[in-house]
């Protein structure tokens, strides 16, 4: 079957835009719901209030509650440079 006029191979075209369109967008919505990362944060049971330069800081300890392994990482890597600060105390800082 091959459209015999113009008209035909336009609404045949448009028929085949709109066809190819929806596929992807129904692709997509699909591919988002069952993508979406759940996060699962672990807090420490305490939290801190010390002083950090002079100024008193709330520290919160987080984690990663999923599996922390991550098989054959390859990435760039970036340097840290460790002083001591104004109360005495190591800490790193990039560079």
């Amino acid at each position: 079957m091959v459209p015999a006029t113009r008209y035909g191979h336009v609404i045949s075209a448009i028929e085949i835009i709109c066809g190819v369109v929806y596929t992807a967008v129904v692709t997509g919505v699909i591919f988002i719901r069952f993508s979406k990362p759940k996060a699962k944060i672990v807090y420490a049971e305490r939290p801190v209030v010390a002083n950090h330069n002079g100024v008193p800081t709330l520290m919160i300890r987080i984690a990663n509650g999923r599996n922390p392994h991550v098989g054959r990482c390859v990435g760039p890597a970036q340097r840290a440079d460790i002083g001591i600060d104004s109360e005495g105390q190591d800490f790193s800082q990039d560079v």
